[in-house]
């Protein structure tokens, strides 16, 4: 495995966590404005024409105390056009018909306009109780196919002793005219102006938002790159109580497990090294001593009566059985999954323990022409130990003894009861 490209693991932008929440900012954000900004002209609109509407309740019936007297008892043509354009003149948002009890139009100052407004509008305005919720749309004066309803205001007159209307659109001609000439490009403009900042300004809020938001999962990236890469003693420090905090947490106690996991393996094997090498140097005192007797028979034979020619082959068979439970060990490595060797205690009679040791090396130490030596309690004593370890510790201690000693020294086992009754 390469640690290296995992020690820095990198993601294209776009594919990063940070790239697709820059975007959902970015999207939802435009959606928002959007939304926002027609919702807003919309409102606005509705806003600006129920207080228009609110404010002009009564014009229609002031432009009446007006016109009344050139609509009885016959119509003034030319001092009811004098009127109405000196009212219009005064207000040009205002634009005034006179209707009968149809709608149809009996006068106004323009020749182009709609011939009949619907009375519908003017009978619910009339029969209003107070300011409306929403502002009461009528005819523009042009049909309601042409710039759509206007707010209006009215009021119920006499022409010509026929009961009609006087109706007053509150927004007139000119109003719509130039209302388009600078609307019509400088609104939209402006709209798009303001979308364009507010978007550049939320988007880089969000741009930075999701930087920080994300740095906590860059942090994790880069711990978990350092995990792979072989350092086990890396954590996350993120006390944060939160899904990402939670994260980090199992991921600490994932490199802790892992560590720990290493730290086992590595004791374990340590162990079985260490093992082998204390069987290997065991297997090295049954072999020196059972060549060491071979090599006295081999040399002293006509000189050993039967008792002592049997009292060696007796000695080598030991030192082949204690061979054997050597080799047996060999065996028991997978025992040392429970991260060490497993002690079989049982009472061993150490009189015939330490005998049967000494026996087993007499061959090395005459050949030296060392002296084995030994100093027992009172039988019967028992010792409640491993017998196989027991043996390695003290079968190494008497090989060593044996193997430094000078000639025709003295190797001694002594073994006392201590004041508090043991060995």
């Amino acid at each position: 495995m390469n640690c290296d490209k995992l020690t820095q693991p990198r993601l294209a932008l776009r594919r990063s966590l940070f790239w697709k929440i820059s975007r959902l900012v970015f999207f939802a954000t435009a959606f928002g404005l959007v939304l926002h900004f027609f919702g807003a002209v919309f409102f606005q609109q509705i806003f600006t024409d129920k207080v228009m509407q609110i404010t002009s309740w009564e014009v229609a019936e002031h432009c009446k105390r007006e016109l009344q007297p050139f609509l009885e008892p016959a119509v003034d043509q030319t001092g009811l056009a004098r009127a109405v354009n000196r009212l219009e003149e005064l207000n040009p948002l205002m634009e005034i018909f006179v209707l009968d009890r149809s709608g149809n139009v009996l006068y106004n100052g323009r020749r182009d306009r709609a011939v009949r407004i619907p009375v519908e509008p003017i009978a619910q305005f009339l029969a209003q109780q107070g300011f409306p919720a929403r502002p009461i749309y009528g005819a523009n004066g042009g049909g309601y196919d042409i710039d759509g309803p206007v707010p209006f205001s009215a009021a119920q007159i006499s022409v010509a002793g026929e009961p009609g209307y006087l109706y007053t659109s509150l927004r007139s001609q000119r109003y719509r005219t130039t209302y388009h000439a600078l609307g019509d490009f400088a609104l939209p403009l402006a709209g798009l102006i303001f979308l364009a900042a507010l978007l550049l300004l939320t988007t880089g809020l969000g741009s930075i938002l999701a930087y920080w938001f994300t740095r906590r999962f860059r942090a994790l990236t880069a711990a978990a790159g350092r995990l792979a890469a072989g350092d086990y003693r890396t954590r996350v420090s993120d006390a944060v109580d939160d899904e990402i905090g939670l994260h980090a947490r199992v991921f600490n106690q994932m490199a802790e497990t892992i560590e720990q996991s290493i730290a086992t393996i590595s004791e374990s094997e340590e162990l079985r090294r260490q093992l082998v090498a204390n069987v290997s140097h065991d297997l090295r005192t049954p072999i020196a001593a059972t060549m060491a007797l071979l090599e006295t028979i081999d040399t002293r034979f006509s000189e050993l009566n039967e008792e002592e020619l049997q009292q060696f082959i007796q000695r080598a068979r030991l030192n082949c059985l204690w061979l054997k439970v050597l080799v047996d060990e060999l065996f028991e490595l997978s025992e040392l999954d429970a991260q060490k060797e497993k002690l079989v205690l049982a009472s061993v009679p150490l009189e015939t323990f330490v005998r049967t040791l000494i026996s087993q090396n007499a061959a090395a130490a005459e050949k030296k022409d060392v002296v084995l030596a030994v100093e027992l309690p009172p039988p019967p004593s028992f010792v409640l130990a491993d017998q196989r370890l027991l043996h390695r510790a003290l079968g190494n201690l008497l090989e060593n003894g044996i193997r430094y000693s000078r000639e025709h020294g003295e190797v001694k086992i002594v073994v006392r009861k201590t004041d508090e009754d043991r060995l």
